[in-house]
């Protein structure tokens, strides 16, 4: 935190199970937005890899139409430079009009990029603030959204990242019986 900056909100952080690997994405050094904070880390387990997009939006700074460019400029960046799978998520500070949906205009950034936003409910008093958002080949389960004991101003969004080979992948075993 810098001298005179503010005392609570911001920062980004991705938790993960043992035996996934993160690591910084390729592509990481390019982006360097202005309005947001931004992760990008490639996530990968059991030879399947997804490209991860952690973001922040600071509420204290206006929504406005330049937000939107360079969200869209980042994801297309990001898109343009990987061939994984691509799943965000993070704080966008993007409320719509009503507790389960976001601003129309961040609707249309993931539409553009055939981008689904899975949370639906509100995560910050009545608002839909923090979000899960995935293309179509990226195997996201179980998203939730609860109190967590009220640890933060923010509920807990939690999901599943199905990161597994499918069952015919699996090696064969070969056996025979002793007895």
């Amino acid at each position: 935190m810098t001298e005179g900056g503010p005392t609570t909100g911001g920062g980004l952080a991705i938790i993960y199970k043992n035996g996934i690997s993160v690591r910084t994405h390729p592509i990481n050094d390019l982006l360097h937005p202005s309005l947001f904070e931004l992760q990008l880390v490639k996530v990968t387990s059991c030879a399947k890899s997804v490209t991860l997009v952690n973001i922040y939006r600071p509420p204290s700074r206006a929504l406005c139409s330049a937000f939107f460019d360079e969200l869209s400029d980042a994801i297309g960046a990001v898109v343009a430079g990987s061939s994984d799978p691509l799943l965000l998520c993070g704080d966008l500070n993007c409320p719509g009009t009503v507790s389960s949906a976001v601003d129309a205009r961040l609707t249309d950034v993931f539409t553009t990029f055939r981008l689904t936003q899975l949370v639906h409910s509100a995560t910050r008093d009545t608002n839909l603030l923090d979000m899960v958002v995935t293309d179509s080949t990226v195997a996201v389960t179980n998203v939730q959204v609860s109190d967590a004991g009220l640890a933060s101003d923010h509920r807990l969004v939690t999901a599943k990242l199905g990161l597994h080979p499918p069952a015919h992948s699996a090696i064969p075993v070969n056996f025979r019986r002793i007895a």
